[in-house]
């Protein structure tokens, strides 16, 4: 569909279509540098809540306790947030008690 676009406007005026496509690319990689930043912090986020969903399937216990706590919430919007919140604080705990207990080698 843009393909034709693109060639109908060719055909029309070569001028106008080159103004187009260099702002459209002027566009491009000034959006790149926020899309790929924003990108890279929500996927840490992601992967925080899964490292920290899978820890918590580990443990039934947890698990069922979670999901009992966030039943009895009566607003919808944080009773579905709620056990991903919990595992992205259980994920940064076992990340943070995994810096501290680690010794990393020193430069000599």
């Amino acid at each position: 569909m843009i393909a034709i676009i693109f060639n109908q406007l060719r055909n029309k005026s070569s001028v106008r279509f080159s103004v187009i496509k260099n702002r459209a690319g002027q566009s491009l990689l000034t959006f790149a540098p926020l899309l790929i930043k924003t990108l890279s912090v929500v996927g840490t986020i992601a992967m925080f809540m899964l490292g920290g969903g899978i820890l918590l399937h580990g443990i039934p216990e947890a698990e069922n306790y979670i999901h009992h706590i966030s039943e009895n919430i009566n607003a919808s919007l944080i009773t579905a947030v709620f056990p991903s919140l919990v595992g992205t604080l259980v994920s940064l705990k076992d990340k943070a008690s995994l810096i501290l207990t680690v010794d990393f080698p020193t430069r000599a």
